[in-house]
């Protein structure tokens, strides 16, 4: 069978063709479901600058970054989230600690927004699954040990919901969005906690998410 190419002037690396050479010798002795993916096409990087804006994406083992530009050993749910089909500029790189955290961010000015039956008010409650604890350059997230172990034997998933949305609006306000946030529920289970750097203060206003846990609490 003749070999079709997009594109004739296109260039394929060696590496490439060492990978399709394996699929297929792998897919003709043991079958498709032997295969294993990721040791033919490897783990996705992400690279960022010292802004915490996401310069590359790339599982090319042999690609040579700028030399200002750092990486970090992501988790992930992290790579997941940034690699989805929302842009990566929507994604910003945080240094949390001795480490390095993704976080999509968004607006920071009030924009009309639809508030539907689906989300809840975080508020104080006695004994919450979840709690969100905002300071003027913090915001965490905290699950209880049950949460987090039933978390880890449902694949890190709650029904279809693989991270958890936060959304910050004008205090008792719903309709008016300021800020939000997303956390990768693999990240809250292995962790118990995700911190997420904020510039502005979000004390004063209100935040709301969806139904995925049983309650919620704020501190």
């Amino acid at each position: 069978m003749t070999e079709l190419v997009f594109d004739p002037e296109v260039e394929i690396t060696d590496q490439a063709m060492e990978r399709k050479e394996r699929f297929k010798k792998i897919k003709a002795e043991q079958g498709l479901d032997a295969i294993n993916f990721d040791s033919i096409f490897p783990e996705k990087r992400v690279y960022f600058n010292k802004q915490g804006e996401i310069t590359c994406i790339t599982q090319d083992v042999n690609f040579e970054p700028d030399s200002e530009w750092l990486t970090h050993d992501f988790t992930q749910n992290e790579i997941e989230m940034v690699c989805g089909n929302i842009s990566s500029s929507r994604f910003s790189v945080y240094k949390v600690d001795d480490s390095y955290e993704i976080v999509q961010t968004n607006v920071k000015q009030p924009i009309g927004v639809s508030h539907g039956n689906d989300m809840v008010l975080v508020e104080e409650h006695t004994n919450p699954d979840v709690t969100v604890e905002i300071s003027d350059t913090h915001i965490t997230v905290s699950a209880v040990s049950k949460v987090c172990e039933e978390l880890k034997q449902n694949n890190f998933t709650v029904g279809t919901v693989k991270v958890l949305p936060f959304h910050i609006t004008l205090n008792g306000n719903p309709h008016y969005l300021i800020y939000n946030f997303y956390v990768p529920l693999g990240d809250l289970a292995n962790k118990g906690s995700v911190k997420i750097p904020v510039e502005d203060d979000f004390t004063d206003y209100s935040v709301y998410t969806k139904p995925v846990f049983d309650s919620y609490g704020r501190i």
